[in-house]
């Protein structure tokens, strides 16, 4: 069975190639981000001199300028995607440990399945921290219409 995460990142071009590194990471090593509990039969740590190959998919692309509308060029850079299975912790901590240019100016958005928005990740202080409001969520009576 498939879980779904929705992943967008946004950064300014101080940060376009380390934004397309981890977009390179994620799809190449995915084993450094899967969850392990569904995924029992990837070895933890994953053996470096081996190849990944499995069942897994996933990946991050930038966001082409030409599907931008308007006459204006934006000032920064997006990339989207989508994870199979993958441990959102894992996954944030890799973000984190990029080398940023511009750390204060990355973000990081994720909607895990069952979700119905986006959590807002920012770093700050070094430290990478959701600024997405916590309540009411998708658990909540508040959060549907009545």
């Amino acid at each position: 069975m498939s879980w779904v995460s929705n992943v967008m990142v946004s950064v300014m071009g101080e940060d376009r190639d380390n934004a397309a590194r981890f977009a390179a990471l994620i799809m190449e090593k995915p084993y450094l981000h899967l969850d392990r509990k569904k995924w029992p039969q990837i070895p933890d740590p994953w053996p470096e001199d081996e190849e990944y190959k499995g069942p897994y998919n996933a990946g991050l692309q930038e966001s082409p300028i030409t599907v931008w509308p308007g006459s204006k060029a934006p000032e920064c850079y997006v990339w989207l995607g989508v994870l199979n299975n993958s441990d959102l912790d894992r996954f944030r901590a890799l973000f984190a440990a990029v080398p940023w240019n511009v750390p204060n100016a990355v973000q990081l958005m994720l909607m895990d399945q069952e979700e119905f928005y986006f959590r807002l990740w920012m770093i700050r202080n070094g430290q990478l921290q959701q600024y997405a409001p916590q309540h009411p969520d998708e658990d909540d009576d508040e959060f549907w219409p009545v």
